[in-house]
């Protein structure tokens, strides 16, 4: 009990209290609006930058890339069987 007779750890104390009520307040009451502004920032990216353009020319891109590598790989088994076949 000797601790609370030290001003300065029961005034840290207090302090260490009052900046974490504070911070729960202040994240209670902002929540909403902090949501809010994110909310139409990413509306007005959209809005800027087409991103289903994007997402449908990245689908057609892997596609491609895809059936090139499919296309190689039958390539490849093909030459394989003609060099089996001259062994």
């Amino acid at each position: 009990m000797t601790w609370l007779n030290n001003l300065y750890i029961v005034l840290l104390y207090n302090a260490v209290f009052a900046a974490a009520a504070a911070m729960c307040l202040i994240t209670h009451f902002t929540a909403p609006i902090r949501e809010e502004i994110v909310r139409r920032f990413v509306l007005v990216f959209h809005a800027l930058v087409p991103v289903a353009k994007i997402r449908a020319r990245s689908a057609a891109c892997k596609e491609r890339v895809g059936s090139a590598i499919r296309t190689s790989a039958d390539l490849a088994r093909k030459i394989n069987q003609r060099l089996e076949k001259l062994i």
